[in-house]
């Protein structure tokens, strides 16, 4: 029926053909596990988008926190600052107050030093006068003693030799 040379001719068709359906079904199975990829993907496109919209409300609430924190972290140091400065016055206040206190009180420790010393230093001329005075009445009684003592003497002499001083005087 058919001559050689149609019938190679044949042959390498039916060949090529068989070549042809083997390569169709390889990538047959390639589509589908292509298909199945593709499914997949889209699957992981689904739950990454999911999770990139958690993330995304995640991050806007922590933005929003990190905001009131900033907020009231600046509201703190205000209230910090105004404080800090208040204190800071009032310290300053109190240790004015203190050094004019000190100053006042060494200005009059220094004028009661003074008033003390001069007080001091009359009561002590004072004294030396009265110690003076002393000295000359304590010389002066005992000049006295001496002569009354020495007048006793002499007067207890007089009379225990009485009669021999009489005596004497008769002999003369």
């Amino acid at each position: 029926m058919y001559t050689e040379t149609q019938q190679d001719n044949i042959n390498k068709n039916n060949l090529k053909i068989a070549i042809l359906e083997n390569n169709v079904d390889a990538i047959k199975v390639l589509c589908s596990k292509l298909e199945k990829t593709i499914d997949g993907i889209h699957k992981l496109q689904a739950d990454m988008s999911s999770i990139l919209k958690l993330q995304e409300l995640k991050i806007d609430v922590q933005d929003k926190e990190n905001n009131d924190l900033v907020l009231e972290i600046a509201k703190n140091k205000a209230e910090f600052l105004s404080h800090s400065k208040y204190i800071r016055r009032e310290l300053d206040a109190h240790v004015q107050n203190d050094l004019e206190m000190h100053d006042n009180f060494q200005k009059k420790l220094s004028e009661f030093d003074d008033s003390l010393e001069k007080k001091l230093k009359e009561k002590l001329e004072e004294i030396k006068l009265e110690i003076v005075s002393l000295r000359d009445r304590i010389i002066k009684i005992e000049r006295w003693h001496l002569i009354l003592l020495g007048g006793f003497i002499l007067g207890s002499f007089l009379i225990v030799n009485s009669d021999k001083i009489l005596s004497m005087l008769k002999l003369q």
